[in-house]
């Protein structure tokens, strides 16, 4: 059964209207960087729309940030919502009368398909049932690479410390606090740097592509980044004698401070550069009154064969909670089509597989 109203409260925002949805999801606790309009800033290949559900007073009660990508040679739209919508996640009106406004904009776009990927929990069965009624699809345990993110991430609920900072060191595992200062012993240093930096940035990052085999994003894409979140983004830069050997870009937003991207040399490792970087994004996160440090994904599973077992360990010895997430929610607007992408990704995916390979013969060579 699902709920019937004579009147729809969505709003297809035009982009003067932007910034109110923006204040909306900044300081909704379940508010993302990725369902900011100024990530579409950064998913410049993208287009975008921004859907909203209004309460009898007018107000916003729940929003969605939608990336757009037209399929090509068949003119229809893929719509995603990555990590969103914003919303109560248990408001089945809000989530009713949001379902009604994708439906009308699929029309309006002339989309193949609509996705989305909430941060609702795996366990969460009534989330996942509401979806079902208003005619999601929904695959429950999808593996490890078969989502576009990543189902489990490692947090820290900052919330129990209330603000105290040494409480929050003394509850990681006691080599990691020996290792945060054993970096400032062995002489490294933690900065926040600008733009500047980005090629430096871009070099450990392809240095560690190569090691950890994956594939990297191009420095302008950073850029992007950097431009679009302003102060709510911050580029860490780990140096010794002046030489950068670890970096990372961080997001701070609707009281979340996430671990976006890493990076690090292969050299000097044994100077603990990473565990640094994380004790003072940690104290951004603190300082702004943020509720949740993100570490993102971790392996599902955590199996030790996973290439992101390595990563696992380190971010563990933080303390945190391993958070698995239910995965995707779709409708299907057009099959044959739908057809169609699946084969393109597909054969994307497969590309991506060789480059990964090749990537991992060129790293086994040095």
């Amino acid at each position: 059964m699902v709920l019937k109203k004579e009147e729809n409260m969505f709003e297809i925002l035009k982009e003067n209207q932007y910034s109110e949805y923006e204040d909306f999801a900044l300081r909704h606790p379940n508010g993302t960087f990725m369902q900011s309009i100024h990530w579409a800033e950064v998913k410049r290949n993208w287009g975008s729309a921004v859907l909203v559900s209004r309460g009898e007073d007018g107000r916003i009660r729940g929003g969605m940030a939608i990336l757009t990508q037209e399929l090509e040679g068949y003119g229809k739209n893929f719509l995603y919502v990555p990590r969103g919508p914003v919303m109560d996640y248990h408001d089945e009106e809000t989530f009713a009368d949001l379902t009604a406004g994708v439906r009308e904009l699929a029309r309006q776009k002339n989309a193949f398909q609509f996705k989305m990927d909430p941060m609702v929990l795996s366990t969460d069965q009534e989330f996942i049932e509401m979806a079902r009624r208003y005619g999601y699809l929904h695959t429950p345990d999808l593996a490890e690479y078969d989502t576009i993110q990543r189902r489990c991430n490692y947090m820290i609920d900052l919330t129990k410390f209330h603000g105290d900072t040494e409480a929050l060191m003394q509850s990681f595992h006691q080599k990691w606090r020996y290792n945060i200062r054993l970096a400032s012993r062995r002489g490294v240093e933690c900065r926040v740097v600008g733009k500047e930096m980005l090629p430096e940035f871009e070099r450990l990052y392809e240095e560690t592509g190569l090691r950890d085999n994956y594939l990297v994003r191009p420095e302008i894409y950073f850029h992007y980044f950097l431009d679009a979140f302003g102060d709510q983004v911050r580029l860490y830069m780990c140096f010794y004698e002046d030489k950068p050997i670890s970096a990372a870009i961080a997001t701070n937003y609707a009281g979340k401070t996430c671990y976006v991207y890493g990076a690090s040399s292969n050299e000097e490792r044994n100077r603990m550069p990473n565990h640094l970087m994380q004790w003072n994004m940690m104290m951004w996160a603190m300082e702004t009154g943020c509720s949740i440090y993100d570490f993102q994904a971790i392996p599902i599973g955590l199996d030790k064969a996973e290439t992101m077992s390595g990563v696992y360990h380190f971010k563990q010895g933080f303390n945190g909670d391993v958070k698995l997430f239910a995965g995707e929610f779709d409708i299907i607007f057009d099959e044959e089509v739908k057809k169609a992408s699946d084969a393109v990704q597909e054969d994307l995916a497969e590309k991506k597989r060789r480059m990964k390979e090749e990537a991992q013969k060129r790293a086994e060579k040095l």
